[in-house]
């Protein structure tokens, strides 16, 4: 018996400089057709082809938590955990995907991957796609690691625990060099404090000859370092995924109305002429909920417009402009005085109003000269350090100092 042909399919995905083309039939690996800037909309080819975009991880929030409580409330749960760090999903429906990482007592492993408010890069003419996934959970990850590779021309991580993705971000370093080595390093340190990172057994680079010192990586991550070939793009086998930015969501809109009214129109040249009346009032009808909707594309257009003129500015900003956005950005802002490099953080205690940082650092005059800095930094002027204590000194000269703020 012959076996039924796969259908051609073509991925747009974002590569290391702009955005990318492939095609391949269905469940195989891709081959590029064509790429763009990073910065240039794009849009699928013509055809009979079936469709799949694929958002970088600078458009999706990729956030482990440990939810406790009835499997069927898993999401509620999700929700309310993203609101603690400030992220709102409104419509769960189309901008949450969760991804159970792995179950302990009565407690869940779980990977929350929330679209932020970005457009797509597709044109308005473009046809939409039939499957919308996030390139981190679609590329093939090492299990048990972190990997590095670039998107849109911005370097990107993400951290595996066995074969489940956990986390992934952009980071706000431009080149693989030691301060993105101290992200990475802060990252990890965050994720253990939550106790949502398993065993690491390796870090794999998936960027160029030249880029990256990978000795002086494996030194100070004590991670085995490889380097690797980003692997081609395979086309999608399963489709359905339920993610959908704003922007398509509404375009699926309008074109679902488009076929209603087409239909509608057909169905309408075999009614009897004794019918024309309610014709002409369905038509009406349905001519005003189209405008209605072409009034809700064109007031939102400004505000997707003023979205990508903002994105790189707020993507690099984001993290150091607003401490209580998370733990994670707070450890970014503490790394940034001169004297960070010399100061080991102890222990670290977290919440929207309060913070307490303990460190330990080789003599006084560096734990001092790092606590004058941190009431200095522009990046914590949110917090309200008061008198700070003074550090406790060690038979080896060394010293323990303990910093507390608060947030109005």
């Amino acid at each position: 018996m012959a076996k039924a042909r796969k259908a051609l399919c073509e991925m747009i995905v974002p590569g290391a400089s702009g955005w990318e083309r492939w095609q391949a039939p269905e469940g195989q690996a891709g081959k590029l057709v064509d790429a763009a800037e990073a910065d240039v909309d794009v849009s699928f080819s013509k055809g009979q082809l079936k469709r799949a975009l694929v958002l970088p991880v600078s458009h999706v929030w990729v956030m482990p938590a440990w939810l406790k409580g009835d499997a069927a409330l898993v999401k509620d749960m999700a929700l309310l955990h993203l609101e603690r760090l400030g992220i709102r999903v409104d419509e769960p429906e189309r901008a949450l995907q969760l991804v159970e990482v792995s179950v302990k007592d009565e407690a869940r492993l779980m990977t929350m991957l929330a679209l932020k408010d970005e457009p797509s890069p597709l044109k308005v003419s473009s046809a939409l796609p039939d499957e919308i996934m996030v390139s981190a959970a679609k590329l093939p990850l090492e299990a048990s690691s972190i990997t590095v590779w670039r998107e849109l021309g911005r370097l990107v991580i993400g951290i595996t625990s066995g074969d489940k993705l956990v986390y992934a971000s952009p980071l706000t370093a431009t080149r693989l060099d030691e301060r993105a080595i101290g992200e990475l390093n802060n990252v990890c340190l965050q994720l253990g404090f939550q106790r949502v990172l398993g065993r690491v057994e390796q870090l794999v680079v998936w960027l160029p000859e030249g880029e990256g010192d990978l000795d002086l990586i494996e030194r100070t991550t004590g991670l085995p370092v490889s380097r690797q070939a980003v692997p081609a793009w395979v086309m999608p086998e399963t489709w359905g995924n339920a993610l959908e930015p704003l922007d398509l969501h509404l375009a699926k809109q309008i074109q679902e109305k488009r076929t209603r009214q087409r239909v509608g129109l057909l169905s309408a040249g075999l009614v009897v002429a004794a019918a024309a009346a309610v014709i002409m009032v369905m038509i009406t009808l349905a001519l005003r909920e189209q405008t209605m909707l072409r009034e809700k594309v064109a007031e939102m257009s400004p505000r997707a417009a003023r979205v990508l003129d903002q994105q790189k500015a707020w993507q690099e900003a984001a993290p150091a402009v607003d401490p209580s956005q998370g733990p994670l950005q707070f450890l970014l802002a503490v790394q940034e005085p001169a004297s960070s490099g010399d100061v080991t953080l102890m222990e670290l205690e977290f919440t929207p109003k309060r913070v307490m940082l303990r460190g330990h650092t080789a003599n006084a005059s560096t734990a001092l000269q790092f606590t004058q800095e941190i009431h200095q930094s522009e990046m914590l002027l949110a917090y309200d350090w008061g008198e700070a204590s003074p550090p406790e000194l060690g038979a080896d000269e060394s010293a323990t100092f303990e910093l507390k703020g608060v947030r109005p």
